[in-house]
């Protein structure tokens, strides 16, 4: 079942994913493009597969950005798809993401509230959820500048503009700090303001 956007599955390993590799070929997933990260560039990498009997699309995008890897799921079988990758790979749930957030925040540990938002937003549902907005929103409003650059890109993510449009715009005209007011113009214009 399609959603309004993609799936995306975080998984916890951080090192090559050879269950992937073989479980796409046992599927007899077609490959589409392979574009290499390397190490230490600001470019990111990518797999990307397509399921000929449901088109759907099946990324693993090693994020320059965001810094880690995840799956991106697209089509009319995404749901079962992400599913599937979830049983597949361990993979952070919802509940984890939440909790990292909550106890970052708790601790004041500035790097875990900056890893936390990033992989919050990344890995946010496709539709909006209070639970998850409002953790985005207060990161959006920390005094620290590197958690609030982390917000603007976890909030980006979510692709739910609707819901952050007014943050970021306050942030692109008055953020104290340059690069979240950069950060932020980003976002609002691959949203189209």
């Amino acid at each position: 079942m399609k959603s309004k956007r993609d799936i995306r599955v975080i998984p916890k390993a951080k090192g090559p994913m050879p269950v992937f590799m073989e479980h796409a070929r046992k599927r007899r997933w077609l490959l589409e493009k392979a574009i290499a990260h390397p190490p230490k560039s600001k470019e990111s990498g990518e797999v990307v597969y397509r399921d000929p009997a449901s088109q759907t699309i099946i990324t693993l995008r090693d994020d320059a950005l965001a810094g880690f890897r995840f799956f991106i799921v697209s089509g009319s079988q995404q749901t079962e798809i992400a599913d599937e990758l979830r049983a597949l790979v361990p993979s952070y749930l919802d509940s984890e993401l939440l909790e990292w957030w909550d106890n970052a925040v708790d601790s004041n540990d500035i790097d875990d509230k900056v890893d936390a938002v990033l992989y919050l937003g990344t890995g946010a549902p496709p539709e909006p959820r209070t639970d998850v907005s409002d953790r985005l929103l207060a990161a959006l409003d920390d005094e620290d500048d590197d958690v609030r650059n982390a917000a603007i890109v976890g909030a980006g993510f979510t692709d739910w503009a609707d819901v952050f449009r007014a943050q970021l715009n306050a942030m692109a005209k008055k953020d104290a700090n340059a690069t979240a007011r950069s950060r932020a113009r980003v976002v609002l214009d691959r949203w189209g303001k």
